[in-house]
């Protein structure tokens, strides 16, 4: 009798299903690492936000001021004759801090200024959640910035 050489199918069959519970068990962890933090998802909604500013500011030739209320997550946005509210979606363990105040106080709302030219009111605004970040405007060159925060 000649030996065959090669696999069953049942062989084959079992090794098909460890691969697949082993990729469904691996599936999840990596979505998770996927998923952004809640202090992540707030500071980067606040810097979209502060790009549309700065880029309908350049784009209309008219200066624009965004006001940031941070212990509500609210805004107002100004430009020329037009204005609109809003606010960040703040979770309890999010909140916000401003680290450089456009006032020099503790004001309880942030004005920040983008001129058609490309300047800004300088800002530094932290997001403290489990891990602080900070959204930056750089005051001359305009450039809006999310960093991980090493400071409290």
């Amino acid at each position: 009798m000649r030996s065959r050489t090669g696999f069953t199918l049942l062989e084959l069959m079992v090794v098909l299903v460890l691969l697949a519970i082993t990729a469904a068990a691996a599936v999840p962890a990596f979505l998770g690492e996927v998923a952004p933090a809640p202090e992540r998802r707030v500071a980067l909604s606040i810097a979209e936000l502060l790009t549309d500013v700065r880029d309908g500011a350049r784009a209309s030739g008219a200066p624009a001021v965004v006001t940031i209320e941070p212990q509500e997550g609210r805004y107002w946005v100004t430009s020329g004759d037009s204005s609109r509210t809003g606010s960040f979606a703040l979770p309890a363990t999010v909140s916000l801090t401003p680290r450089v105040s456009a006032t020099g106080d503790d004001a309880a709302r942030e004005n920040y200024r983008f001129m058609p030219g490309g300047t800004a009111t300088p800002m530094a605004l932290a997001v403290h959640g489990a891990h602080a970040l900070t959204v930056r405007v750089d005051g001359w060159t305009g450039e809006i910035t999310v960093e991980d925060s090493h400071a409290p």
